[in-house]
């Protein structure tokens, strides 16, 4: 696990990488932001490699994610030039701030965006 909050800052992002039989899921548990995105790229990149290794792909689960700013936003556009050699898909809770950028920002019509990963097992990979 990897935490990149430094003293005094309001909420620290922490990332936890897990892999099991259905390829690697990165969870995010705080901001995504100015001050976390490169910690979050980088996690995303070694999860890349490592699915890719296995020859899967990953899944970044947003769900316990109170913030996501436009660099945050500009990180997952850069994370769909790793496709199709690490393809993603994003688990964001129905309701709270990630999921309304994201709706807005229409990312929906070209990533897999689902509430839960039953509902991501149904999701059609775009």
């Amino acid at each position: 696990m990897t935490d990149t909050g430094e003293e005094g800052d309001e909420a620290p992002l922490t990332i936890a990488v897990h892999e099991g039989p259905s390829g690697v899921r990165v969870e995010f548990v705080g901001d995504i932001d100015l001050y976390s995105v490169e910690a979050a790229r980088e996690a995303l990149k070694r999860a890349c490699a490592q699915a890719a290794g296995v020859g899967a792909g990953f899944v970044i689960d947003l769900r316990r994610v109170d913030f996501l700013d436009s660099a945050g936003l500009a990180l997952l556009v850069d994370a769909r030039r790793w496709v199709p050699a690490c393809p993603f898909a994003l688990l964001v809770p129905p309701t709270g701030q990630p999921r309304r950028v994201l709706t807005l920002g229409r990312f929906g019509d070209f990533l897999r965006i689902a509430a839960t990963p039953e509902e991501l097992a149904a999701v059609a990979p775009r």
